[in-house]
């Protein structure tokens, strides 16, 4: 199956969950949006970064749309890509696209559905304890990120770890585990916001 296929599958599988949103949007009155930001410069990966935000805080009436628009974006991306015959890069954009596809079919449950879930678990406070510290983490990786991107996942860790050391005690927030380095290394795997940040910041290697 060829790449511009694939391309194609995604553009439908999200106008079908355009047309499930209340009220329904039409994919295609979206899609001139994101050429345009596309065509300005902005990468998907900025305009993933930009308001990934306020779909996870559910921010915004609208806010369902944004895995939509994100997912566009690095199609939009895969079919220039395509074009140029440059199959590895069009597959690494593809791939970015199915995750935020997967958002955007499998919208997050009503607030307090997660919290309910989250008791009956006996995760629910521990959870809010940590989310702080993560989402600092997150920021601290795009925040002190070297102009090329972090050379590996180490040397991005071992930068952050002072400054958020000093966040988490300034927060009194209390870590099972003392050694934070190992901690990211945990919440790296468990945490798929935490997961991206670390992927769209580390420099890519060049063949």
């Amino acid at each position: 199956m060829s790449l511009e296929n694939d391309i194609n599958k995604i553009h439908a599988a999200l106008e079908k969950c355009c047309l499930l949103l209340e009220p329904p949007e039409i994919y295609a009155e979206l899609r001139p949006y994101i050429n345009e930001q596309i065509s300005k410069g902005d990468s998907a990966e900025e305009i993933a970064i930009r308001l990934h935000w306020d779909y996870l805080a559910k921010r915004g009436k609208h806010y369902r749309l944004i895995p939509i628009l994100i997912t566009c974006a690095f199609c939009v991306e895969a079919e220039i890509t395509n074009r140029k015959k440059d199959i590895e890069t069009t597959n690494l954009h593809l791939e970015q696209a199915a995750r935020f596809l997967e958002e955007a079919e499998n919208p997050p449950p009503p607030e307090s559905e997660i919290r309910k879930n989250l008791a009956s678990r006996g995760g629910e406070a521990r959870a809010k304890t940590f989310e702080p510290a993560i989402h600092e983490a997150i920021r601290l990786l795009h925040e002190l990120k070297p102009r090329a991107g972090w050379k590996t996942k180490t040397a991005a860790i071992s930068s952050i770890v002072i400054p958020l050391s000093v966040f988490i005690s300034k927060h009194e927030i209390r870590l099972t585990d003392p050694n934070l380095e190992n901690r990211l290394k945990v919440w790296s795997t468990k945490n798929s916001d935490l997961k991206y940040a670390f992927e769209s910041t580390i420099a890519k290697k060049t063949p």
